[in-house]
């Protein structure tokens, strides 16, 4: 399927990394990953956290980024069609792999905007301004998302060696 999500593509910017995360009387609410790289989603049960989370994550996909999602409910709200895009991960172990796969690649992404640009002097500070200059060999924009974050940091029912990994 194109579009296995709900989410109506005339709603969508087209700049990279900007995705829409509501609507005012107006205008969409539109967040810039550029200038504000964390985005946090807070709500009681029921109220459409991952379903937000799933509509910015499709507008992401749709513009080439890879999404990476931690899922303790064993992938009830990011299985099926999700692995088809990125990876879905549902175990503490995976997770723990996974987080630190991430640091490395951030920290080596930071040393090689930093080294690079200056080495070339083309001073760039974040993945658009790469991506702009060097359309022939663009980073891919990652999204990293924990659905349920306190399900991730919960100490409760969990031994020592999970306590350790948390």
């Amino acid at each position: 399927r194109e579009n296995p999500f709900m989410w109506d593509e005339k709603l969508g910017v087209k700049d990279e990394g900007k995705v829409v995360v509501g609507q005012e009387l107006l205008d969409p609410i539109v967040v810039d990953l550029n200038k504000l790289p964390h985005l946090l989603f807070a709500g009681t049960t029921g109220s459409g956290k991952s379903v937000i989370v799933q509509c910015v994550l499709w507008q992401l996909v749709k513009k080439g980024a890879l999404p990476i999602v931690i899922d303790f409910k064993g992938g009830i709200e990011f299985g099926g069609d999700w692995e088809n895009y990125g990876k879905v991960v549902t175990e503490l172990d995976d997770a723990l792999e996974i987080v630190n796969l991430l640091t490395a690649e951030q920290e080596a992404r930071f040393r090689f905007l930093r080294d690079d640009g200056a080495k070339y002097h083309y001073e760039c500070k974040n993945i658009k301004q790469y991506n702009a200059k060097h359309p022939d060999s663009p980073l891919t924009r990652i999204i990293f998302v924990v659905d349920e974050a306190g399900d991730l940091l919960s100490q409760e029912g969990r031994d020592k060696e999970d306590k350790q990994k948390v």
